[in-house]
């Protein structure tokens, strides 16, 4: 009898339920905005032309889509506080085609395609504008917000937040890199600053780099430096380190250069996104190029170069690609050389002592 009544309650309760109304589209819904939720975008710069405070000047503004920009899609730019965009005017892109338009509200700016051109899959792109007046405040920690959208304004990939880039009193340093010896977490060693330069330092001037927080630099000493000549003294406050050039040597002309320090403790936390900040002065303080931020990265894994000389151990010898041990106790990175055609000759480039990568390579002739 028990039996008959679960029997009966069972086909009872499929019965209501097949006759309640139920949207089944709902779940499907769900489970599509769920898989189409908005991811951030990457490695999202902007380049500046002429990075002069108060310059008007081009801005291009890089970045990697995850998701298809629609051909009727639109991307949102938001410039700092500061910056005069309400004369921007669009100048090129890549990795769109077709026509487009833009619009401007207050510091946003709305490039809208025009449904003409095809849809952009996920990649790399850019898009630069003119007519963008600098702000008149120098900085290094200045930052451009990125927004993919639908024509419906529903958010497609970010808004992502770029990397810093700098505005200068004067101009502002190019080819610049940070180079830690070894990138591992909390280990002492040398790092090497390269940078161009596009003005004149006098046989008197100065070099300022700041470190970021956490690196400990109270015991960094000067190892070695290229493009300039002459002695020079260091010294160093909080995390600042000033190399004042004591007018022995000849002025130092534009051009590329490094500094290298060594005793130099990396923080004790793995990220990609350390800046240091670099400017030239000259005896009076007063600014020549810069200040530039320059972004490096610490991790656990390892990589980096050699605190003794590289490649070969307790050598400088630039044109080996071998250790003259069975085993080496440092990690090599390992970089492949490929031609436009993907031909590899089977050589490895190396980095010398003084952060360049060196590639070596010899060929037969026809004769």
């Amino acid at each position: 009898m028990k039996k008959k009544i679960k029997l009966l309650l069972y086909f009872f309760l499929v019965f209501v339920l097949l006759l309640t109304p139920f949207d089944w589209s709902t779940l499907l819904t769900l489970e599509k905005k769920e898989a189409s939720a908005a991811v951030a975008l990457t490695n999202v710069t902007d380049l500046v032309t002429n990075t002069q405070v108060s310059a008007t000047t081009f801005h291009q503004i890089n970045f990697t889509t995850y998701t298809t920009i629609p051909a009727n899609g639109k991307i949102v730019i938001t410039f700092p506080a500061g910056f005069n965009v309400a004369g921007a005017t669009f100048d090129s892109w890549s990795g769109l085609d077709g026509g487009q338009s833009i619009s401007i509200n207050g510091q946003e700016v709305t490039v809208t395609r025009d449904g003409t051109g095809t849809a952009s899959v996920s990649g790399g792109k850019y898009i630069k504008f003119s007519n963008i007046v600098n702000t008149a405040v120098a900085g290094t920690l200045y930052t451009v917000t990125v927004e993919i959208r639908n024509s419906s304004d529903t958010t497609l990939d970010g808004p992502t937040t770029s990397f810093y880039f700098s505005i200068c009193t004067n101009s502002s340093f190019t080819n610049t890199y940070h180079i830690p010896w070894s990138s591992v977490v909390s280990v002492s060693g040398k790092h090497t600053t390269k940078f161009t330069t596009a003005s004149i330092i006098p046989n008197d001037g100065k070099i300022k780099i700041t470190f970021p927080g956490g690196f400990d630099i109270s015991i960094a000493s000067f190892d070695s430096w290229s493009g300039f000549d002459g002695g020079r003294t260091i010294n160093i406050v909080d995390q600042q380190i000033t190399i004042t050039r004591d007018g022995l040597g000849t002025p130092s002309a534009a051009g590329d250069k490094y500094v290298t320090f060594d005793n130099i403790v990396n923080h004790s936390t793995s990220s990609p996104n350390y800046y240091l900040i670099l400017e030239t002065l000259d005896s009076l303080d007063t600014n020549i190029e810069g200040p530039t931020s320059i972004r490096f990265s610490i991790n656990n894994a390892g990589l980096g170069l050699a605190n003794t000389a590289w490649p070969m151990k307790g050598h400088d010898v630039k044109r080996s690609g071998r250790s003259q041990y069975e085993t080496s106790d440092y990690y090599v990175p390992k970089w492949v050389y490929e031609d436009e055609e993907g031909n590899s000759p089977g050589q490895t480039p190396i980095f010398s002592s003084d952060g360049s990568l060196v590639f070596i390579n010899s060929q037969k002739g026809d004769g």
